[in-house]
């Protein structure tokens, strides 16, 4: 038997390891992000966050947490016995998780999970820099000392304090900015309406537009509330922000 061949443990009073041999095993495909009150969070193959308590790690659960890649689990967590039935010992594969969880303190996916759209996320580099979250992908933007950027592209999952999961695709942002000349466009399109103050309400609507492309980014997040009598319009204004919001 060669050196790297995965120990058989004899008896169900062996200990559990206490880490994934990395040369055996290689990286483990999924993350654990902490614990709750009797619950436990993941980042799963497909970078997606997963919650699951103790009743629900069952062999076909943790399947399903793995995305079928079994192996890793059978090269950590072998069968006490050859048995060509039981890939891998579920209670010491259940045992490691939780203790993973337990070693990444409290997760709370309030704080910790976020969604689609511009973050501010800072790197040793740079305090300013933005994490822009566009579904299949996370756009790392950070400035030096003459404010030019530098954009890295990132898979979902841990950046910095955060976690990103996976979603459909948003519409990713321009390359290259645009001239003046497309918000010039937006900005009479929005002049279309009745306004009472036609060209500051219009610019209103405009700024509320553009600042909710990065509204995760800044420190006070716009609000607009439309106010009209019935037939005035305010639907299709609302309509209007959607297609210019809206990842669809």
């Amino acid at each position: 038997m060669s050196d790297d061949t995965p120990k058989l443990y004899n008896s169900k009073d062996d200990p559990p390891p206490m880490a994934p041999d990395p040369i055996v095993a290689g990286p483990c495909p999924i993350t654990p992000l902490g614990h709750g009150v009797g619950v436990y969070w993941f980042l799963d193959t497909t970078f997606s966050v997963r919650s699951i308590n103790e009743r629900q790690m069952t062999q076909h659960v943790l399947n399903g947490l793995f995305g079928g890649r079994d192996q890793w689990l059978a090269n950590t967590f072998p069968p006490l016995r050859q048995n060509n039935e039981i890939r891998w010992h579920h209670q010491n594969a259940v045992l490691y998780l939780v203790r993973e969880c337990i070693k990444c303190g409290f997760f709370d996916p309030g704080v910790s999970l976020r969604g689609l759209g511009v973050w501010t996320e800072p790197t040793d580099r740079d305090p300013r820099a933005l994490a822009v979250h566009q579904g299949n992908q996370i756009l790392q933007i950070e400035y030096d000392a003459q404010d030019r950027p530098t954009i890295s592209q990132l898979p979902p999952g841990q950046i910095g304090a955060h976690v990103y999961q996976s979603s459909s695709a948003m519409p990713h942002f321009a390359e290259a900015p645009v001239g003046t000349d497309v918000g010039e466009l937006v900005y009479e399109h929005f002049k279309l309406w009745n306004w009472k103050q036609p060209d500051l309400d219009s610019r209103l609507v405009l700024g509320f537009a553009a600042g909710g492309v990065i509204v995760g980014a800044i420190q006070h997040r716009p609000t607009v509330w439309l106010v009209g009598d019935h037939g005035s319009g305010k639907s299709h204004i609302l309509m209007s922000l959607e297609r210019l919001l809206s990842k669809k």
